[in-house]
């Protein structure tokens, strides 16, 4: 009889299949120079709705993964090791280097440009694709939410998944990224969180 966390392992597995195969579409197309036929509209459309109040928010929001991030990976660090999962407590240390180390490969690789078609609201040196906050976003919140769903913390879950979708947002809102690169990211941060998924799994059944 076939073992049941054999079978769960396995569907995680093919899960993983969609994002990872969206991705490489995204790499290819963003590799040749080309855009989504979004790309640009979504930019335009984004940028319609920008102030003062809400550009402040917005990069609050995406300094949520750099000047702040120390935050809640000390948190649900700390939260880990409080309950005894010590091996688990350092996987949100492991992935706020591996995320943004694998986009910054990436960058470097297709050197895509920036957007053009609106003015940016901060200043950014690398290139557009994938956009590193938001896999650095799906890295440390993609991961916390993951890792508290699982503990039964359903509601501070949610909120951290969301948050992951409001770095993203904030991304476009600030001109800096094309909805092509932000995507990407959130599919390879999919793919990525699935590895980790599954080292937890093998953790936690080793306790």
């Amino acid at each position: 009889m076939i073992n049941s966390r054999f079978i769960n392992r396995v569907i995680i597995v093919l899960t993983a299949l969609v994002p990872a195969s969206v991705f490489l579409y995204l790499l290819g197309m963003a590799g040749s120079g080309d855009k989504l036929f979004y790309d640009e509209f979504v930019l335009i459309w984004f940028s319609q709705f920008r102030g003062r109040g809400l550009t402040l928010v917005f990069l609050g929001i995406t300094h949520s993964v750099s000047y702040f991030a120390a935050i809640p990976i000390s948190l649900i660090t700390f939260y880990l090791w409080r309950r005894g999962e010590r091996r688990q407590a350092i996987l949100p240390l492991i992935s706020i280097v591996v995320f943004p180390v694998t986009a910054h490969f990436i960058k470097k690789m297709v050197c895509r440009p920036r957007p053009s078609v609106v003015a940016h609201l901060m200043v950014e040196h690398s290139s557009s694709f994938p956009s590193g906050h938001t896999m650095t976003a799906m890295g440390l919140y993609g991961l916390i939410a993951l890792l508290l769903w699982r503990r039964d913390k359903k509601l501070p879950a949610v909120l951290s998944a969301v948050w992951v979708l409001l770095v993203a947002a904030s991304r476009l809102y600030l001109g800096v990224h094309y909805p092509s690169d932000v995507l990407a990211s959130l599919m390879l941060g999919m793919v990525l969180l699935v590895i980790i998924l599954m080292i937890d799994r093998i953790l936690s059944s080793k306790v």
